[in-house]
């Protein structure tokens, strides 16, 4: 097992602060896939497919305890440790987890987007750079 020399950034904000847009402009101009691994926490959603429909749609996807961050952090260690990382995959019209997972190679920087990233202390202390993205709104009278 070779350890990886990655550089971890995080990427907070509110909903539709910018979070998406700065992340994937950040992952092209560091080299895209090349150099980039990026992972979505949205992608860390708990399966809840076991409850009815109707009450996976009455969830609070807001509160952390609706991720699997505790997944999302083992990730980052093991790519960091130069392992792959088998990243599930989120359905949001059925609020349930999908079969399919993303393998995630591990490369010289791990970007990490997501609303709740910074309230796990174990996970922002694996990151290097940390970015809040704040909406600003604008109005003319």
């Amino acid at each position: 097992m070779t350890t990886i020399p990655s550089l971890v950034i995080g990427i907070a904000g509110g909903s539709g602060a910018g979070k998406t847009t700065l992340a994937k402009r950040l992952y092209q101009e560091l080299g895209g896939e090349e150099n980039v691994t990026y992972l979505i926490h949205d992608c860390y959603y708990k399966d809840i497919s076991d409850k009815p429909f109707e009450v996976r749609a009455k969830t609070n996807f807001d509160h952390p305890e609706s991720l699997e961050t505790d997944l999302l952090l083992q990730h980052i260690k093991d790519l960091k440790k130069g392992l792959a990382a088998q990243v599930p995959t989120y359905d949001f019209a059925t609020h349930s987890r999908t079969t399919h997972r993303e393998e995630m190679q591990p490369k010289k920087i791990i970007l990490v987007e997501g609303i709740l990233i910074f309230c796990h202390p174990e996970l922002t202390d694996q990151m290097d750079v940390k970015v809040y993205v704040v909406r600003i709104a604008c109005l003319t009278v």
